[in-house]
């Protein structure tokens, strides 16, 4: 499974209700909940803004690329977007605050197209497709943490690649697997894993 096809099925069916706000009847994810979500799944992710782009009506456009990175794995997506006030119509010779502001609106939406997080926000839609409502074995749930737990514990590579395969197809209990472990672990889990891969390789 590609690295791309695997973050998208980890965070574009990921509830992010908690950590929006409304403005004017638009609802909003902030810059720093979008990436610390991004961070707690892939913690060696990184972004860039590219340089203030200047038109002739004195309008700017902004833009950033996120790449998303795990192990020697990576790919990035850059998405655009102009400076604009609270109507969403661009704003002429804008201040450093409304570049700024506008920078990390889009942040947000590189992540969202990268990964999927947050794109159900800009569908205007109350829930990500997959969050509807699907119900989740919670003694399943266990079992399986126990069980990375365990193997993660004994540094068993083969067992953890196994576990992984097994929930392939439930991205349900995956994700309720997956949010039961802290970034230290989930990073050790996936190192580990990859250690397998490299071996196959080899």
């Amino acid at each position: 499974m590609s690295l791309e096809r695997r973050v998208w099925q980890e965070m574009s069916h990921l509830n992010v209700n908690d950590k929006t706000s409304k403005k004017m009847n638009l609802t909003y994810l902030s810059w720093s909940d979008c990436w610390a979500t991004l961070a707690d799944y892939y913690p060696e992710s990184n972004y860039d803004f590219g340089e203030p782009k200047y038109y002739a009506d004195e309008t700017v456009e902004v833009s950033c690329t996120v790449t998303i990175k795990d192990g020697e794995h990576q790919f990035s997506r850059t998405m655009y977007l102009p400076v604009m006030d609270h109507r969403n119509n661009s704003v002429p010779n804008p201040s450093s605050r409304q570049i700024s502001d506008a920078r990390q609106r889009c942040l947000v939406k590189a992540v969202a197209v990268a990964t999927g997080l947050g794109l159900y926000i800009y569908r205007g839609e109350d829930l990500p497709s997959e969050d509807k409502p699907k119900r989740v074995n919670k003694q399943l749930v266990q079992q399986y943490v126990q069980s990375f737990l365990d193997a993660l514990s004994a540094e068993d590579a083969l067992g953890l690649r196994q576990l992984g395969d097994e929930l392939r197809e439930d991205e349900t209990t995956m994700s309720e697997v997956w949010k039961a472990f802290d970034s230290k672990q989930k990073a050790a889990i996936r190192s580990l894993i990859n250690s397998t891969k490299e071996s196959t390789n080899g």
